[in-house]
């Protein structure tokens, strides 16, 4: 007995029900044994890169800023969470507990932004030519 019939099945209905929206769409299938994956196929056949232009190099410095402004606020959210746990503590046992609360979200906006940042730039370095 075959599990394998379902998936496909499944598959089938996605495509259906989903057509366009949620999954990419279907590429053409090339003829020969090979495929797309033989040497000398492809849009890169012995073609050199193409020319960086000026629109492009702003293009990526605007990228950059947009990366750099994130991170500030996810920064400065932190700083303000921060803030607000040591007001907290200070004014009584009770905003203690609200305290330790604060910190931790001030503590997880600051991590988040710098690691969004982070993993953003090492993506975005090379096809955006950001130095």
């Amino acid at each position: 007995m075959g599990g394998s019939w379902w998936w496909a099945r499944v598959a089938r209905l996605a495509r259906l029900r989903f057509r366009g929206s949620l999954l990419p769409p279907q590429r053409p299938r090339s003829g020969g044994a090979r495929g797309s994956f033989a040497p000398g196929h492809g849009p890169r056949a012995g073609a050199s890169p193409p020319a960086v232009s000026e629109l492009d190099r702003a293009d990526a410095w605007l990228l950059r800023k947009a990366h750099e402004t994130a991170f500030l606020s996810w920064f400065r959210n932190g700083l303000l969470a921060s803030g607000i746990g040591v007001i907290s503590f200070m004014q009584s046992d009770m905003g203690r507990e609200a305290a330790y609360g604060f910190f931790l979200l001030g503590g997880l906006c600051v991590v988040w932004g710098g690691a969004s940042y982070a993993v953003g730039l090492a993506s975005l370095r090379g096809p955006m030519q950001l130095s």
